[in-house]
């Protein structure tokens, strides 16, 4: 289908479903945004235009664009068309905030989670590491072994890593999930930290030191089992805090 046909039926009537109206409005409107490959800037129609074009009520469209602008797509201003947002990841780092700490198992499925994305990660990056990302790698490694008692310093670069590897997998879709991932990721790494009697700092530096060292290497299948290494050895920990939370 052209780009103007998929416009023109994206402005069609809606037909009454089962689905509510504001739904398939905001369906319509996703449509709309991507037959037209919209860009950040750039507007709307107007909701009087939008619910003539859609056959609903104006209240319809309003209520759809709202949902869109709590999913970071579009900005709606005073006396002004609605426009198109940049795509971030804010609206998703909200919800994997509140859905980690409104579980009971939520440390247990953030450290998963991110043991399922990361340990692939690891293994596009590196297949697909420039050499200035390998060097920012290693001040980081370096930055870790410095870092000592300083438990920000240490959260922040461990962070910094994870982020790294990401970036240097070279997938806009990974690095904007990892973006969102961020807050959860380092409420990961701060409470993992905070156990010393159970975590051995030196031994968490020498998995970083193996992960980088199969990035390096450019050896893929050597980096997925690092890094899948590295969170295993953490199952002990995150046992221990949840346990020590349900007592």
């Amino acid at each position: 289908m052209q780009p103007e046909e998929a416009a023109q039926r994206a402005l069609q009537p809606i037909e009454p479903q089962r689905q509510k109206l504001s739904d398939l409005a905001v369906e319509r409107l996703v449509e709309l945004l991507m037959s037209r490959d919209m860009k950040p800037g750039d507007a709307l129609p107007s909701e009087a235009d939008l619910a003539r074009a859609f056959g609903v009520s104006k209240p319809v469209v309003r209520e759809a664009m709202h949902r869109l602008v709590s999913m970071g797509v579009l900005n709606i201003r005073q006396g002004k068309p609605a426009n198109v947002r940049a795509i971030n990841s804010e609206p998703l780092a909200l919800f994997f905030r509140f859905a980690m700490r409104a579980s009971p198992r939520g440390l247990r499925e953030a450290v998963e989670l991110r043991r399922m994305l990361e340990t692939e990660i690891a293994g596009q990056a590196a297949r697909h590491i420039t050499d200035e990302q390998l060097a920012e790698l290693k001040t980081v490694i370096d930055e870790m072994r410095a870092s000592g008692d300083d438990a920000e310093r240490w959260v922040a670069a461990d962070l910094r890593f994870h982020q790294l590897l990401a970036q240097a997998s070279g997938n806009s879709l990974v690095l904007f999930l990892i973006e969102a991932l961020k807050a959860t990721m380092e409420e990961t790494i701060r409470i993992m930290h905070a156990q010393r009697p159970l975590r051995d700092q030196r031994a968490t530096l020498r998995r970083h030191v193996a992960l980088q060292d199969a990035v390096v290497a450019r050896a893929p299948e050597a980096a997925r089992a690092a890094m899948d290494a590295h969170f295993a050895a953490t199952e002990t920990v995150v046992s221990a805090v949840i346990a020590a939370r349900s007592s």
